[in-house]
């Protein structure tokens, strides 16, 4: 199943031969594939509502959320989902409510000025990591529903940089290893053991991440597009040499390569092989 969200509608689309299976018609964001079919959320002006549907179209529960939502994760038998000042999770069969937490705890009330500021993320069946901001700074809290506790993974501003579209959890033979984030053109490799953080500049903005089995972290880098085209005849473009980009971290954090894209670099991924997959100047590039 292949789930394609267009500006007013979801479509799922077969995975085997491309043909559109269900389609479901409203402002549709956030898709979630589960295994017997996909949750998402509708926005309808202030108010979010997440939806759950089968395969066939079929609409299972739909539960209005308290706050506008950003996105939408699974764990375990759960959807867990981020709202300004609290982690709500639910049922993925039911929809019914699983838990709720906030920065100072589970079902705690918000402390004041506090907020998350980026999507949960899965670090092992115990343990979740969301990005948080608040009076004592900015960083990573650790969340373990089942213990009920909610832990600073380093002390407010510890290298600890909140974002929420990249940062990704890096593992080693499926065992969690390090938080990835950015700060600006910085490559942030957080240790979830406790190690030192480690900083690694480029030069432009990392605008993806993908990881693979070692624990290596590939990161793609650019300037924008519309930066490229005003700049591209000065000099015949040798300014903009070195500017986008793929580069490979090892998981200790050392650099292992760095390659040129032809230009602004956008989509990336690590296929089955071990190869890299890039998207540049509308051409698709394997690396590797």
């Amino acid at each position: 199943m292949v789930v394609v969200p267009p500006q007013d509608e979801l479509l799922i689309l077969d995975l085997e031969t491309g043909a559109a299976r269900t389609v479901y018609a409203g402002d549709a964001c956030a898709p979630c594939p589960l295994p017997d079919g996909v949750a998402f959320v509708v926005v309808d002006g202030s108010q979010s509502r997440v939806v759950k549907i089968a395969a066939d179209g079929t609409e299972r529960w739909t539960k209005v959320a308290p706050h506008p939502v950003e996105g939408l994760i699974t764990w375990r038998d759960q959807i867990v989902f981020a709202a300004p000042d609290e982690v709500l999770a639910l049922h993925a069969a039911s929809g019914e409510p699983v838990w709720r937490a906030t920065s100072a705890g589970f079902g705690s009330a918000a402390p004041l000025e506090a907020r998350f500021s980026s999507r949960p993320m899965v670090v092992d069946e115990s343990r979740l990591i969301i990005g948080a901001e608040g009076r004592q700074g900015r960083g990573w809290l650790v969340l373990n529903p089942d213990a009920g506790s909610v832990k600073p993974l380093r002390a407010p501003d510890e290298g600890a940089v909140v974002d929420d579209v990249m940062s990704t959890i890096s593992r080693i033979n499926s065992r969690p290893h390090s938080l990835v984030s950015r700060h600006m053109a910085t490559i942030c490799l957080t240790p979830l053991d406790g190690g030192p953080v480690k900083h690694l500049p480029l030069p432009t903005p990392p605008v993806a991440f993908a990881t693979d089995a070692t624990g290596a972290v590939a990161a793609a880098f650019s300037h924008s597009a519309g930066y490229h085209d005003r700049y591209q005849w000065h000099d015949e473009g040798r300014p903009l040499e070195g500017q986008c980009g793929v580069t490979v971290i090892e998981a200790a954090g050392h650099p292992r390569w760095t390659w040129a894209t032809p230009g602004p670099a956008a989509g990336l991924a690590v296929n089955g092989d071990g190869r890299i997959l890039v998207t540049s100047c509308g051409q698709l590039l394997a690396i590797g």
